[in-house]
């Protein structure tokens, strides 16, 4: 999962980088920015999908049932990133 995550900022790196070099290609333009767009949804709902996993280890792992700590967990993960 940490790859595809990668494989999406990456995506968004480079097709942002692109558009510095396409100044006036209104095709190229749309084309990176689509590129962009995908990367995006590509890495963050990455985060989505990694926080229960997260959850559903650490309650294999301890044996104890974490019930609502899905949000805070959320909250952890988006504040460590500052968004």
């Amino acid at each position: 999962m940490k790859q595809i995550m990668c494989v999406g900022n990456v995506m968004v790196v480079g097709s942002l980088a692109a558009t510095w070099f396409l100044e006036k290609n209104m095709a190229g333009l749309l084309v990176c920015s689509a590129l962009t767009s995908l990367g995006w949804a590509v890495a963050s709902s990455m985060v989505f999908v990694m926080t229960p996993q997260l959850i559903d280890f650490t309650e294999w792992r301890d044996g104890c049932t974490a019930g609502g700590s899905g949000n805070l967990a959320d909250a952890v993960l988006w504040a460590g990133w500052g968004v």
